[in-house]
């Protein structure tokens, strides 16, 4: 049960999805990852989206702003690939509330923290 503890949105590629799920369900069981919309109790605290695929910055642009107007106000945390295409100055622009490289679980449950 969610009851009281934060409820966060994880959009990712299916195997990520799950094996992060697990990892919090052992490593951060304060925290409750729903890895689909159906599953959540109340709007989230929190959406992750992990780019998996990152070549046209306008196209990231475009579906961050339908993620931020649909799950409005929760904030938006773009978990990016070890290897990006876009400089720094494209991801900057995105204009979210936080970007993550290659994340370890650590690092992952400390942005969490600060952005929820």
């Amino acid at each position: 049960m969610s009851e009281g503890k934060p409820e966060i949105l994880l959009i990712a590629p299916r195997l990520l999805g799950e094996s992060l799920s697990l990892q919090f369900k052992a490593g951060a069981p304060d925290i409750v990852l729903h890895l689909r919309k159906s599953e959540l109790s109340r709007h989230p605290s929190l959406v992750i989206w992990s780019l998996d695929n990152m070549e046209v910055a306008s196209t990231i642009h475009v579906e961050l702003r339908k993620l931020e107007e649909y799950w409005q106000p929760s904030p938006i945390l773009i978990l990016l690939p070890t290897k990006v295409l876009l400089d720094r100055d494209e991801l900057l622009q995105l204009g979210c509330k936080g970007l993550l490289q290659d994340p370890d679980f650590k690092t992952l449950k400390e942005a969490i923290s600060i952005i929820k």
